[in-house]
């Protein structure tokens, strides 16, 4: 049971419902971790300007992997269901790959980097190594990038940390495959 009584859609503040609405109709229902994100306008506000700027981040596949990872790593099984649900519906992607994905690795070895490297950013608080710089690197990943895999990597924690946070219950449709 979530620590904090989520607002059912019409007790949500007013300056939510548009951005509730958009993204509802988007899922095909109102989650639970939107319904936390509400209580506060300007985080909701926020959070979809963060998720618009970062869908346009290196391949969608990639940026599953590391919500993935992130969110195995930092112990959210509500972003856990969330992104298995996601990574499933929208890129079809198979089960054993997602099961890879949550481990921090991929049977693609750029995306296998890409998951590695924001698992080890999660794991040492983001002081990587000299090591884990050259491993993404040496995998094709441009400084840029690296930066646009960090910033991924905090998107996913704040949304990982929101959840843990008030424990939110998971309404994510089950994946059977993982």
């Amino acid at each position: 049971m979530a620590r904090i009584e989520l607002p059912i859609r019409d007790q949500a503040p007013a300056e939510t419902q548009r951005i509730l609405d958009e993204m509802e109709q988007r899922l095909g229902f109102l989650s639970n971790g939107l319904r936390l994100l509400s209580l506060s306008p300007r985080v909701l506000q926020a959070y979809v300007d963060l998720q618009t700027t970062m869908s346009h981040v290196l391949d969608a596949k990639t940026r599953e992997a590391v919500a993935l990872a992130v969110s195995m790593a930092n112990g959210c099984k509500y972003c856990v269901a969330n992104h298995c649900f996601i990574t499933h519906a929208n890129s079809q992607t198979a089960g054993d790959e997602i099961s890879l994905n949550l481990e921090g690795k991929s049977s693609d070895p750029k995306r296998a980097a890409a998951a590695a490297f924001a698992k080890r950013i999660i794991d040492t608080h983001g002081k990587v190594s000299d090591a884990d710089l050259a491993a993404v690197r040496v995998a094709g990943y441009s400084d840029a990038q690296i930066v646009e895999l960090t910033a991924l990597t905090a998107r996913y924690t704040l949304t990982n940390f929101l959840n843990n946070m008030a424990d939110v219950e998971i309404d994510i449709p089950a994946m059977s495959s993982v």
